[in-house]
């Protein structure tokens, strides 16, 4: 018999002749009332025109919930936001007036684990659930293409992980997130499904 205790276990492998690997890295676990991370990050990303986010997820509640966002501080005009939302992903830019909200017609809040991927190419938004490519659907703008770099200069001030931090801090996550990346270039069609293999592949 085989127990595994902790946050964020992944076991793999075959049990019956392979070694098996397990990966116990620690996951945060967020409370969906008052957890979260943040930091001051002066002109956050602003020079990616493309680029990708990547991140764990794990939760059970329908309410709106931020996974990864940069934002202005000073005002609610400009932001960029990757969060669920009835359980769907979704991901909003602001640069001014909204650009784009675009989603994946599909729920992930089944208290599993699930890896979630959004990118740009510069051209569009690609969306990847557990590595597999997703319809994305505009519920609002356009599917430009749009990243970091496209909102006006020194806008971005800040960045959070597991709530929304702009004139002030909401839609906490709860429930939990590990591994989350912001990649500066768009990654290889292939690459999605590598990084829904395991945690901090």
């Amino acid at each position: 018999t085989i127990n595994i205790v902790g946050t964020g276990g992944i076991i793999e492998g075959d049990l019956d002749s392979t070694v098996v690997n397990v990966n116990l890295d620690a996951a945060l676990t967020l409370d969906g009332s008052a957890d979260y991370l943040t930091a001051t990050s002066a002109n956050f990303r602003s020079a990616d025109y493309r680029g990708a986010i990547s991140a764990w997820i794990k939760t059970t509640s329908s309410a709106g919930q931020v996974i990864l966002g940069a934002a202005d501080t000073a005002t609610d005009n400009f932001y960029m936001v990757l969060y669920l939302n009835a359980g769907k992903l979704y991901l909003d830019h602001k640069d001014s007036s909204l650009v784009y909200q675009l989603y994946v017609n599909e729920t992930i809040n089944d208290g599993s684990w699930h890896h979630v991927y959004v990118g740009s190419t510069g051209s569009a938004i690609v969306m990847y659930i557990d590595g597999v490519s997703k319809t994305v659907s505009v519920a609002s703008g356009s599917n430009n293409g749009d990243w970091f770099n496209d909102i006006t200069a020194s806008k971005l001030d800040n960045v959070s992980i597991g709530a929304y931090t702009r004139t002030g801090t909401s839609a906490y996550f709860n429930g939990s997130i590990a591994d989350v990346r912001v990649y500066s270039a768009a990654l290889a069609t292939t690459d999605p499904a590598i990084l829904a293999s395991k945690i901090n592949v």
